[in-house]
């Protein structure tokens, strides 16, 4: 198919100039009159051939530019699909060891330190919920995933605004009586249900806490329609 829609414009220039010859010919040449018409209506059966070729060509080559332009569209959905997931994961991953970092600091540095991760974290999840609202690569349950979304979001946000509440506080206690920092800091409605979730593990399927129920259901349905997408079954 390249190889005719790179031969056919040269096809059709030697084509015209032959038909051109045929042309002076005819007017200029010594052939009777019936030879001259036998020789038009050659002629005009090879252009009409050539033209055939050319529309065909042309055809040819729109529909080649067009499955072209089809699949640079796909492949840019998918890897859009793709990036999304990543971000997903990389979202996941910055929660899930946030209280082991902690712990093992035993700080209320460390605990500062890991909540900023969790407000980028919080960033890059707003961030990919408002780019799934405006693409087209998750058309059949975009509303579907930026609820999840939505609400993975809403349980970040709730984390990262005790954390803006209540650093200042527990920095200050920590110098004078860092038990007492420690234990208030475990005691927090948010934190000390997230941090006892996730270093906990695996949960019961009726665990109601809110970090399960909240976020990581959300999590878990969130990525098994980008998935789907990815797979094409969604």
């Amino acid at each position: 198919m390249a190889l005719l829609i790179k031969v056919l414009p040269y096809a059709l220039a030697v084509g015209t100039a032959v038909a051109a010859a045929i042309v002076v010919w005819m007017i200029h040449g010594t052939l009777d009159t019936d030879q001259r018409l036998k020789l038009l209506q050659t002629g005009a059966g090879a252009l009409i051939q050539l033209g055939t070729v050319g529309v065909v060509g042309i055809l040819i080559k729109a529909a080649f530019d067009e499955v072209s332009a089809s699949r640079r569209r796909r492949d840019a959905t998918t890897e859009l699909m793709r990036e999304s997931l990543r971000q997903l994961r990389d979202v996941h991953q910055t929660m899930r060891v946030a209280p082991f970092h902690i712990d093992a600091a035993h700080t209320i540095k460390s605990y500062g330190e890991q909540m900023e991760r969790i407000l980028a974290a919080r960033t890059q999840l707003t961030d990919l919920g408002n780019e799934i609202k405006v693409s087209n690569s998750f058309p059949r349950h975009r509303s579907e995933l930026g609820g999840h979304l939505f609400y993975m979001t809403a349980y970040l946000t709730r984390l990262v605004r005790e954390y803006a509440a209540m650093h200042h506080e527990l920095c200050e206690l920590e110098v004078t009586a860092p038990d007492a920092a420690w234990k208030k800091l475990t005691d927090l409605k948010n934190y000390g249900e997230f941090r006892s979730a996730v270093l906990e593990g695996w949960p019961s399927d009726d665990d109601s806490r809110a970090y399960f129920r909240e976020y990581y259901q959300e999590y878990k349905k969130s990525k098994r329609l980008i998935r789907a997408a990815i797979e094409g079954t969604a």
